[in-house]
């Protein structure tokens, strides 16, 4: 069970061109995280990779309704794609914090 943010589509056209362009040098083998239906930024993985898990299980509707409760008190971070890394299994890419801050919680979350 893992926490996943998914970019504004923009953001993940943008992922895929640098991902596509990126792969010529990263060699063959690599998983297509940078793909538009792929795209996502990892907050946190919550427990460790089960076959098992389903949105619709009791353990997976607890995460939910935690998550829901945390990200309700948590303010907005806005990011800045930065650039691609280049990794044995796959092409990620690079976000930084926009400001040093957190901003107003009550601006929408933005990926740039």
């Amino acid at each position: 069970m893992t926490v996943v943010a998914i970019p504004p589509r923009s953001t993940r056209e943008t992922l895929e061109g640098w991902m596509t362009q990126a792969r010529a040098f990263a060699g063959p083998g690599h998983f297509l995280a940078g793909r538009t239906d792929a795209s996502h930024v990892t907050i946190r993985a919550l427990e460790a990779y089960r076959e098992a898990a389903h949105p619709a299980e009791a353990r997976s509707e607890a995460w939910a309704s935690a998550m829901t409760d945390a990200a309700r008190d948590t303010a907005p971070l806005r990011l800045h794609l930065t650039g691609v890394t280049l990794a044995a299994g796959s092409v990620m890419a690079q976000l930084e914090p926009a400001a040093t801050r957190f901003r107003q919680a009550d601006s929408q979350p933005q990926l740039t």
